[in-house]
C-alpha cells in the first residue's frame, strides 16, 4: 500500500506537469493570436493611411485637369484646406513638379521670382538647381509648407536618378507611382523618406498609349512622406515598444532589387517562433513588413499562474498520497484492531465464566460463556434487557444488582435461564467511568449451582435443632411451688372479706 501512495504522488506531479504544459501551450497560443491580430492591425493600418494619401495625390491631380493651370497661391490655399498636418501626420510636403525645356527654364526662374501672390516681395532668391544639361527638367515649382522645405523648392529632379525614373514611370503608367528609399534634401536628419506622384497631362489630349502620354505630359503632383514619422505616428506607441518591425523596400512590383530599409523601430531581442511577414503594394513597389514580438508583458508568459498550477497540483498530490498512507495506515490499524478484538473475544468466549458489559439495564455484550450458561443461542443475549436473567422480584428493577448506586457489588444472585429454570451463580460487577452499577458495569457471573446442590441437604441435615423441655407434673409442681418474689406473691384477702 505504500507503493500506491508513491503511485498516486508521482501520477499527480505528472498531471500537474502534464497541465502546466497545457497551460503554456494555451498561452502560447494565445499570445500567437495576440502577435497576428496586431501586426494584421499594423500592416493594414499601413495599407489604409498609403491609400488614403494616393487618394489625396489623385484628388489635386483632378484639381489640376478641370482648371487647367492652378496658381501658387490656389495651390497653397488648397493644401492649407486639406488640413494635411493634423488629418494626416507623417507627410513632409506636398509639391507641384513642372515639366520645363531647357528653353524654358529661363522663363520658369522669371515667372517664379516675380510671383508675389504668397509672398511681396516674391521669391528673389530662387534658383533651379542643380544645373544640368538635359532635355528634359522636372522643376520643384510649388512647395506647401514652404517652411522646412526651402531646399526642395527650384530642384531639378532630373539630376536625381531614383526621382527621375519614378517620374518617366508615372507617366508612361498614368498611375501613382512611389520613389524607393530616398534621403530627402530638405531633411536634416537624413532620414529615409519617399514620394508618391501622380502624373499631370494637358487638358484634352489622348491617353491611351505610352506614346500619347509622354506627349501630353505636363508635370506632377507630389506627397514626400518620412517613412520613421509616418509610421510613429501611424503605430500606437504600446505596440511600437513590444513589436520589432522592419520595413524594407524591395523594388518594384515587376522587378525586384536590392532590399533597402525603410524603417526600424529598433526593437530588442525578438522572441523565438514569433515571427511575421506581410507585403504591400505602395506604388507599383513593394514594401515587405517584418514583425518580431519583444519580450514584455504582452508577449511573455504568464509564469506566476503556471507556478500557482504547479503549487496547487503538487500541494494536491502530497495531499492525496498522505490520504493513501493515512488510509492504508487506518486499515492496518483496524486490521489490528480487528485482530485484538477477536483474540479479546477469543479469550472471553473460552473462559469457563460469564462476562457482559450491561449499560442502562440492556446487555451490550456478553461471551459465549454468558451465553451457554443462561441457555441462549449465539447472539441472542445482545440487546435484551439484563432484567430477564434474575427473578421476577429482582427483574423488576432496571439494575442487575441489587444495589445499583454503588461501583462495585459482589454476590450471589438467583439467575432463570431461557428454559426457565433457575441457577445459583456468584456475580460480580464494577462500573466504567462512572459511578453506579446501573448506568454501565462489567459483570463477572459464575456457575455456583453445583456447589449449591452438593452443601445444601447436608447442611439441613446438619443444622443442629432446639432439644425440647419434658413437661410433666412433677416440673409443673416444682414450677407452681417456686418461690415468688413479695411483689409478685398473690395478695390475701382477710375471711370476713371473702364473700
Amino acid at each position: 500500500m505504500r507503493a500506491h501512495g508513491y503511485l498516486a504522488f508521482v501520477a499527480g506531479m505528472f498531471l500537474t506537469f502534464w497541465t502546466c504544459l497545457q497551460v503554456l501551450e494555451a498561452q502560447d497560443e494565445q499570445i500567437g493570436l495576440r502577435f497576428r491580430r496586431d501586426t494584421d492591425k499594423v500592416a493594414n493600418d499601413t495599407r489604409v493611411r498609403l491609400q488614403t494619401y494616393f487618394d489625396m495625390v489623385l484628388g489635386l491631380k483632378g484639381v489640376f485637369a478641370l482648371s487647367g493651370t492652378v496658381t501658387r497661391a490656389q495651390f497653397g490655399q488648397l493644401v492649407r484646406d486639406l488640413h494635411l498636418a493634423e488629418r494626416y501626420p507623417g507627410f513632409q510636403a506636398v509639391q507641384f513638379v513642372q515639366l520645363a525645356t531647357p528653353e524654358q527654364l529661363a522663363q520658369l526662374t522669371a515667372t517664379v521670382r516675380t510671383d508675389t501672390s504668397i509672398a511681396p516681395k516674391g521669391h528673389p532668391d530662387f534658383t533651379i538647381h542643380p544645373a544640368l544639361d538635359a532635355h528634359e527638367h522636372y522643376i520643384i515649382a510649388f512647395v506647401e509648407p514652404m517652411a522646412g522645405n526651402e531646399a526642395a523648392f527650384g530642384l531639378d529632379l532630373a539630376a536625381l536618378a531614383p526621382h527621375r525614373k519614378a517620374i518617366e514611370q508615372g507617366r508612361d503608367s498614368g498611375d501613382v507611382v512611389a520613389t524607393g528609399r530616398v534621403i530627402l534634401v530638405q531633411d536634416s536628419s537624413k532620414q529615409p523618406g519617399f514620394v508618391a506622384r501622380a502624373p499631370l497631362y494637358r487638358p484634352g489630349a489622348p491617353l491611351a498609349a505610352p506614346v500619347q502620354r509622354r506627349a501630353a505630359f505636363s508635370g506632377m503632383v507630389a506627397i514626400v512622406f518620412r517613412v520613421d514619422a509616418l509610421m510613429r505616428a501611424l503605430i500606437e506607441p504600446a505596440l511600437l515598444a513590444d513589436l520589432t518591425i522592419h520595413i524594407d523596400d524591395v523594388g518594384a512590383t515587376d522587378a525586384p532589387s536590392v532590399p533597402q530599409r525603410l524603417f526600424d523601430n529598433g526593437g530588442a531581442a525578438q522572441l523565438p517562433g514569433l515571427r511575421a511577414l506581410a507585403r504591400l503594394d505602395v506604388g507599383q513597389r513593394r514594401w515587405e513588413l517584418r514583425f518580431g514580438a519583444v519580450p514584455g508583458e504582452r508577449y511573455g508568459r504568464a509564469w506566476g499562474t503556471v507556478a500557482l498550477i504547479g503549487a496547487a497540483g503538487s500541494l494536491i498530490s502530497e495531499l492525496f498520497a498522505a490520504v493513501l498512507q493515512g488510509a492504508r495506515r487506518s486499515r492496518a490499524m483496524a486490521a489490528q484492531l480487528r485482530a485484538a478484538l477477536d483474540e479479546q473475544r477469543a479469550f472471553q468466549d473460552s473462559a469457563n465464566v460469564g462476562i457482559a458489559l450491561f449499560a442502562d439495564g440492556v446487555i451490550v455484550r456478553c461471551n459465549r460463556g454468558l451465553e451457554e450458561l443462561s441457555g441462549y443461542a449465539r447472539g441472542e443475549l445482545i440487546g435484551q434487557p439484563s432484567a430477564m436473567l434474575v427473578r421476577r422480584a429482582l427483574g423488576q428493577q432496571r439494575s442487575f444488582a441489587p444495589v445499583s448506586d454503588c461501583r462495585f457489588w459482589q454476590g450471589e444472585l438467583e439467575l432463570v435461564r431461557k428454559d426457565s429454570s433457575a441457577i445459583w451463580c456468584l456475580a460480580s460487577g464494577k462500573a466504567l467511568q462512572v459511578e453506579r452499577l446501573v448506568d454501565g458495569a462489567v459483570w463477572v457471573i459464575q456457575d455456583i449451582s453445583a456447589a449449591w446442590k452438593a452443601t445444601w441437604p447436608n447442611w439441613r441435615a446438619r443444622r443442629p435443632r432446639p432439644r425440647r423441655r419434658a413437661i410433666n407434673s412433677k416440673a409443673r409442681w416444682a414450677r407452681s411451688n417456686r418461690p415468688r418474689p413479695a411483689w409478685s406473691a398473690p395478695k390475701r384477702w382477710p375471711r370476713w372479706a371473702r364473700w
